[in-house]
């Protein structure tokens, strides 16, 4: 067995995503002894935003343009570098690549310095077209890694699709924070809430047009909605248009706590995901897995992660990608059967503590990167 006291070097797409449950988790509660790095333009930043590599006057671009393209050096040449050198002086035994396009940055890097590397993949990475051309279609990560995570099983078929390694591909879905276990649910609430960025994927424009729905015949209703991103604005013109301005609030992103009261002081939970024509696809979201662990029924799409972790009519309700008037009908379900909702809402919130809580994700993805490890250990003594 591989000693606990490994060195982890946990290497992520940027900073914004630390804040994420998952890699805030992977960080916190992952065995062995972590550091973290997170990519910049120029150069990678640890979890003290202390850079690893600062251009001096040739990071001028036109001078850096001119020198890279008379030498025909790659631009992430001295990042790279930078990355080689803190690994070797921090005696890193393993790296965990946050999200697919880190493990292909960073895979010959870690080959060529024989430090065994994971990369675990999480959502728009191993859909969305443009960025898997932009990624070399993955070629180094699924030829170089010697453990590639998929968080949902429609995930698992895309990358072996793509040319991941059965043998190298492991699914292990994530898990909710522990601050949603316990969340007493008000069963007069009369809110609808809504969590996740306004990108293609999530439509949140899809979601107010089913409320307006439920609206027209329960006037007394609201809609509450966490996030931001590129597609608020064009849905706060929606719910203008509509004229149900008065009924939908954008609360903007918001920090567990309060996202843990907002679910508090909700009816049900809601998010209408699809798959828009650039091929973006959700993993296995996280908002939905604490809102089932919370006790929220929740109504979504048959898409992606979403329908390994609810299952229809038991412990959520599920319609097809695009369907409003379905969406719209179990929102007046939960609205007018409280004991169904109370019910669903029960059954999600077992479901989830038996299936998919954090300790079994975390536990999973040790056990993987202590066989990485293992394996590892006993090539280099053969």
């Amino acid at each position: 067995m591989v000693n606990k006291n490994y060195n982890l070097c946990i290497i992520s797409a940027s900073k914004n995503v630390y804040s994420e449950t998952f890699i805030a988790a992977h960080y916190n509660l992952l065995s062995g002894n972590k550091f973290f790095l997170y990519q910049t333009d120029s150069s990678f930043m640890d979890i003290n935003d202390i850079t690893l590599y600062k251009p001096g006057i040739f990071s001028f671009k036109k001078i850096f343009n001119y020198i890279f393209k008379k030498n025909n050096i790659n631009q992430n040449y001295y990042k790279l570098k930078s990355l080689k050198k803190y690994l070797n002086k921090k005696h890193i035994d393993i790296v965990l690549a946050e999200y697919g396009v880190t493990g292909e940055l960073i895979a010959n890097i870690c080959f060529n310095s024989d430090i065994p590397f994971v990369v675990h993949f999480h959502g728009y990475d191993a859909h969305q077209l443009s960025i898997i051309k932009q990624n070399n279609f993955y070629k180094n990560v699924f030829e170089k890694a010697s453990a590639i995570i998929a968080v949902s099983k429609s995930m698992s078929n895309q990358l072996l699709s793509l040319g991941a390694d059965k043998n190298r591909l492991f699914y292990n879905p994530c898990g909710p924070s522990l601050k949603f276990k316990s969340v007493t649910i008000n069963e007069k609430s009369n809110s609808f809430l809504s969590i996740g960025r306004f990108v293609d994927k999530k439509s949140p424009f899809l979601t107010i047009l089913a409320f307006e729905k439920v609206y027209k015949e329960y006037q007394d209703i609201k809609l509450k909605m966490c996030g931001d991103g590129p597609l608020l604005e064009s849905c706060k013109i929606l719910v203008k248009a509509l004229k149900i301005k008065h009924a939908v609030e954008f609360l903007g992103s918001q920090p567990h706590d309060i996202i843990v009261k907002l679910m508090s002081e909700s009816r049900a939970f809601v998010q209408h995901s699809v798959q828009p024509s650039h091929g973006d696809s959700e993993g296995t979201p996280v908002a939905v897995l604490e809102a089932c662990y919370s006790g929220l029924p929740v109504i979504a799409t048959r898409h992606a992660g979403i329908k390994d972790i609810v299952m229809d009519k038991k412990t959520g309700f599920l319609v097809d990608e695009f369907d409003i008037n379905g969406m719209a009908d179990y929102m007046k379900l939960v609205l007018t059967d409280l004991d169904k909702a109370r019910e669903i809402g029960s059954n999600a919130h077992m479901h989830i503590a038996k299936n998919y809580s954090m300790d079994k994700s975390i536990n999973n993805l040790d056990k993987i990167i202590s066989n990485v490890l293992n394996n590892a250990h006993n090539i280099n003594n053969l």
